[in-house]
């Protein structure tokens, strides 16, 4: 999972730093357009492209802290970001905003992505999840079951 918040953040600098490919495609893309619209779209692109980086470097690093953790869910949400993931990259791919150097670290952070949650559905990974919960329920008091002592200060006499 680090490896994909470190291929998010790769995935930012290859946009930044391929600005004038993406002019071209843009260009080459919407022909009739003015410079103008050029540089606001591409300026449009490159603004998605860092927020959604960013947000995929905050996910990234959130999910490695709660699959260490052993948090309930984190399977299922990984699964449903991949899914939209996938979405997103097919969509970004056919719109033909992408660049080679943006094309190769999304398409390697979204082998990433798969291979995370391969191995996050692997029995060995159900087994790490059910013992970190059941280590988290014995160190976790058990308050319903008895009440605890009360100080002796606290403690009502009957006369």
């Amino acid at each position: 999972m680090y490896a994909g918040a470190a291929l998010a953040a790769l995935g930012i600098l290859a946009a930044v730093a391929t600005v004038p490919a993406l002019r071209t495609a843009v260009r080459q893309q919407h022909p009739g357009a003015g410079y103008g619209g050029v540089s606001a779209a591409t300026t449009g692109a490159l603004t998605v492209t860092i927020i959604g980086g960013l947000i995929s470097v905050g996910v990234w690093l959130a999910l490695a802290r709660r699959t260490r953790r052993g948090r309930p869910g984190v399977r299922v949400v990984s699964t449903v970001l991949f899914v939209i993931d996938s979405l997103t990259v097919l969509s970004t791919r056919s719109h033909g905003f992408l660049t080679p150097a943006t094309w190769i670290t999304g398409a390697a952070e979204w082998a990433v992505g798969l291979i995370v949650i391969v191995f996050l559905w692997d029995r060995r990974s159900t087994a790490y999840f059910a013992e970190l919960q059941r280590a988290r329920k014995q160190a976790s008091p058990q308050w319903g079951a008895t009440p605890p002592p009360q100080p002796p200060a606290m403690q009502h006499r009957r006369p």
